[in-house]
């Protein structure tokens, strides 16, 4: 095991750490943010994807937005991918 930094202390084995920079966000995060930002009758396709992984996304931020009630949408496999539409 590498020897604890001059900000870090072990316990049970592990290196607690203080001041390591957080890395940016994962880029497959931007799909939630296109999605949330869809208008009522526009579209996203993604490419190279499920529907499963799309409807997920849009299920989760169905279920955290505070508009949740009124936030619809319709996910269809199409050529070339996954295109998810806001309907309400």
């Amino acid at each position: 095991m590498t020897k604890a930094k001059s900000n870090g202390r072990e316990l049970n084995g592990f290196v607690i750490e203080r001041g390591v920079p957080l890395p940016l966000a994962n880029p497959r995060c931007g799909r939630a943010d296109a999605i949330r930002n869809l208008a009522v009758g526009e579209s996203i396709l993604f490419k190279d994807t499920t529907t499963n992984y799309v409807g997920a996304t849009a299920r989760t931020i169905r279920q955290r937005e505070a508009d949740k009630e009124t936030r619809k949408y319709v996910t269809r496999t199409v050529t070339g991918g996954v295109r998810i539409w806001r309907t309400a």
